[in-house]
C-alpha cells in the first residue's frame, strides 16, 4: 500500500471525511448489541452527546420509561433525550415513531394531579423547580433533506407549545426547544471521534488495531490482566504512601503517560526480565490515557505497518492516540514501525504514540535504536535506595493483591 502522502491525507480528511457505517445489526459491534439495537443505539447515542451535555445518563431500553430515554440534570433544568431505531430513511417511518411518543405523552400527561395511574414515569415532564428545557430526538434512520429534518422537528415544537396552551400545569414546557438529530448528522459527529467508531464499528478498524475496552485477555494467565480479575496496586499509590527514593526518580503511572505529552517523544519501551510487570504497567498506563480521552489501542498479532497509514486517515491533530504493543520481539520490524509513527506525527502532526514492552535483553539487541521513545526499566536499579524501594513495592503489590482477592 501507498504510504500516505500530506495531499491525500488533507483530501481524505477534509474532503471525503470517515466513512461511518449504518447503525444495523450486521455492521454494529456484536457484544454492544447484547440487549438488541434499541439499547445498544441509546448507549451509542449518550456516548456521544456527553462531551456537549456532561453527565447525560442513558436508562436501559427494557420497561416504561416515559418517553425519555436519558437525561442530563442541570442545576435548575433537565435536558432529555428520546431515541428511536427506524427501520427505513421515510420521512413517513420516522414520523410514525415520533407520533407513538406523541400519543402516549398526550395520554398520560393529560391530569393536572399527575400521570395516569401506573404510569408513573412521566412524572418529570410535570417537575417546575427542574423543568425539561430541551428535547432531544436521535434517530437511526437518514433523513435525507432538510425539509424533512425541519418538518419533523416543527411538529416535535407545535405538540409541546399546544401542550403547554392546553394544560397550565405543563406551560413550563412552552419555550422548551427541540433538536432532531438523525443518523447523518450523528455521522457527521462521529467523524470527529474515532475512538468511538473503532469500539461500534469494528470493519472500520485497521487490521490488527483493537480499542482497550474491546480487547480481550486471553488464555488463563492473560485474563489476570485485567483489574477485575487481579486488582492493581499503582506506583503512584505506593509512592503516595512511601515517598520516592532520593537517589533514583521512580515515576508514577500519571507521569509516565505525561511524557508522551511532550512533542518530541514518541513512546515508552518498558523492559525487564520475565514476570516483573511490564504489560501490567502498559496496561494501566492504556488505561489512564483512555480515562483522560485518549484513543487507545492494543497491537495484535495481524497488525502491518500499512495499518498506520490506514489509522491517520481517520485522525485528526488534536485527537491524541496510544499504541500498545505487547513483547516487541514478537512484532515484526518494530524500528520501522516507529520510523512510521515519527514520519506521520511530522508529517501530519499527528499526536500518535506508543507504549511497548520486550525483554531487557531484546532491548539491549534491537530496540534501543528506536527514536524519540524513553526506556522504562523495571529491572532493579544500581541505586540502594531505588533497589530497596522497587523491592517493597513488589511486596506490596503482593499483599495487595491477596488481600483484594
Amino acid at each position: 500500500m501507498a504510504r500516505l502522502s500530506l495531499a491525500r491525507y488533507e483530501r481524505r480528511h477534509y474532503d471525503v471525511p470517515m466513512d461511518v457505517p449504518r447503525f444495523i445489526g450486521e455492521h454494529v459491534n456484536p457484544r454492544l448489541i447484547r440487549e438488541g439495537l434499541d439499547t445498544a443505539f441509546q448507549e451509542l447515542a449518550s456516548e456521544l452527546l456527553k462531551p456537549e451535555y456532561p453527565g447525560l445518563y442513558a436508562f436501559p431500553s427494557r420497561g416504561k420509561d416515559g418517553g425519555i430515554d436519558g437525561v442530563q440534570d442541570g442545576e435548575s433544568s433537565r435536558v432529555v433525550l428520546e431515541c428511536k431505531v427506524v427501520g427505513d430513511d421515510k420521512i413517513e417511518t420516522a414520523l410514525s415513531r415520533w407520533r407513538e411518543v406523541r400519543d402516549r405523552l398526550d395520554k398520560h400527561l393529560a391530569d393536572p394531579s399527575g400521570p395516569t395511574p401506573g404510569q408513573s414515569q412521566y412524572q418529570p415532564w410535570y417537575r417546575t423547580d427542574r423543568p425539561i428545557q430541551e428535547y432531544i430526538l436521535a434517530l437511526s434512520c437518514d433523513l435525507s433533506n432538510l425539509s424533512g429534518h425541519d418538518n419533523l422537528r416543527e411538529e416535535i415544537s407545535t405538540f409541546f407549545e399546544v401542550m403547554a396552551d392546553r394544560h397550565a400545569h405543563l406551560s413550563h414546557l412552552r419555550h422548551l426547544t427541540v433538536e432532531v438529530l438523525d443518523w447523518r448528522q450523528i455521522q457527521d459527529r462521529l467523524k470527529a471521534k474515532p475512538h468511538l467508531v473503532f469500539r461500534w464499528f469494528p470493519k472500520v478498524r485497521p487490521l490488527g488495531l483493537v480499542p482497550l475496552d474491546e480487547a480481550q485477555f486471553q488464555g488463563r494467565y492473560h485474563s489476570y490482566l485485567a483489574s477485575d480479575k487481579l486488582p492493581y496496586y499503582s506506583r503512584a499509590a505506593h509512592l503516595a504512601k512511601h515517598g520516592r527514593p532520593v537517589d533514583s526518580p521512580i515515576p508514577n503511572e500519571g507521569e509516565l503517560l505525561a511524557l508522551l505529552e511532550h512533542p518530541e517523544k514518541t513512546g515508552l519501551i518498558v523492559c525487564g526480565a520475565g514476570g516483573v510487570g511490564k504489560t501490567r504497567l502498559a496496561i494501566e498506563i492504556g488505561w489512564l490515557a483512555h480515562q483522560r480521552g485518549w484513543l487507545v489501542l492494543r497491537v495484535g498479532p495481524t497488525f502491518r505497518q500499512e495499518a498506520l497509514d490506514q489509522l491517520a486517515e481517520h485522525l485528526a491533530p488534536d485527537h491524541r492516540v496510544l499504541l500498545l504493543v505487547d513483547y516487541i520481539e514478537t512484532q515484526g520490524a518494530f524500528t520501522e514501525i516507529v520510523e512510521r509513527i515519527n514520519d506521520l506525527n511530522a508529517t501530519l502532526l499527528l499526536r500518535l504514540r506508543y507504549v511497548a514492552t520486550c525483554r531487557t535483553t531484546y532491548y539491549h539487541k534491537a530496540a534501543a535504536t528506536a527514536a524519540q521513545h524513553v526506556k522504562v526499566d523495571l529491572s532493579f536499579p544500581q541505586a540502594r535506595m531505588a533497589s530497596g524501594w522497587l523491592k517493597d513495592y513488589r511486596q506490596a503489590t503482593v499483599g495487595h493483591t491477596a488481600v483484594r482477592l
